[in-house]
């Protein structure tokens, strides 16, 4: 740009020294204009430069981040990688021994408590303290109880189908029978485990001594055969005897007593509750 005004100026100088003098304003502009575009000449060529500088410096950064990015950022994704596969490995690894090392203990539980294999047919686990199971004794597959490991201690609902399959074989080797049975559940530690319920209706009171003997007779069968079956482990159940409002339990013979004491102890029960209830006698003729 100083060339440019210098020569310009030169030529104004020179002129004025000849006593040359444009008066001529078309003159003069004509040589503004070529001025003009020296300048703006000289303008691009100093932009394409600066252009050229900046994007040859852009090119320079861009590689010396590609190779910063391969040397540095590279090896760091693939140590994270690499740690991220190891913990995921671990866990993997952990909850499946877990899960093992659960399974196994109940197992050993149960085979220590009745002296049979069983095998697991369907796990829930809820979370660490609570997992829920369906299991199966090896020799009996149409057997499926629930048993639930919580808080380290398990619970099972295995002896209600025992008691079930015995009350069953009983009942086959009758000809008739007035005992009724039916499934039905019961809740203990906010968990619900299968209960047999089995028992006899009346409708008078004559028929109670008989009904209480049907009943004994029954839990006498069941006992003898799960004594045989598990001989260190007792079983506790009882059968209903019901009579209008009024029910009571014929409980398995744990004190050895006799069929006549049953008997009393439930006639006994049903007076009491016709007294409590201010019912009359009408309906029992022996008293």
């Amino acid at each position: 740009m100083k060339e440019i005004n210098l020569s310009f100026l030169c030529v104004r100088v020179n002129q004025e020294r000849d006593g040359i003098f444009m008066e001529n304003n078309k003159d003069w502009k004509e040589l503004e204009e070529w001025n003009a575009k020296n300048e703006a000449k000289n303008k691009f060529y100093e932009n394409s430069e600066l252009k050229k500088t900046r994007d040859i410096n852009a090119k320079k950064f861009s590689k010396m981040a590609n190779i910063f990015s391969f040397t540095v950022i590279t090896p760091i994704m693939i140590i994270t990688l690499v740690l991220t596969i190891i913990i995921l490995l671990f866990l993997v690894v952990f909850f499946h021994h877990l899960k093992v090392d659960t399974e196994t203990e109940i197992l050993q539980q149960l085979k220590n408590e009745y002296s049979r294999d069983f095998v697991i047919v369907e796990e829930n686990i809820i979370s660490d303290k609570l997992k829920i199971y369906k299991i199966s004794p090896k020799n009996n597959k149409n057997i499926v109880f629930k048993a639930v490991q919580s808080n380290f201690k398990q619970h099972n609902d295995y002896k209600e189908y025992l008691i079930k399959d015995a009350i069953q074989a009983y009942l086959n080797t009758l000809n008739g029978t007035n005992i009724k049975v039916a499934d039905s559940t019961t809740l203990s530690n906010n968990q619900q485990y299968y209960k047999l319920k089995y028992g006899i209706n009346i409708s008078t009171y004559s028929e109670l001594p008989d009904a209480v003997k049907e009943i004994y007779n029954c839990n006498d069968y069941i006992s003898k055969k799960l004594k045989k079956e598990f001989k260190n482990i007792n079983f506790y159940f009882n059968g209903y005897l019901s009579l209008n409002n009024w029910t009571t339990e014929i409980s398995n013979n744990i004190y050895n007593k006799s069929l006549d004491t049953y008997i009393y102890e439930a006639q006994h029960s049903y007076i009491e509750y016709l007294k409590s209830n201010n019912l009359t006698y009408s309906d029992i003729s022996d008293l």
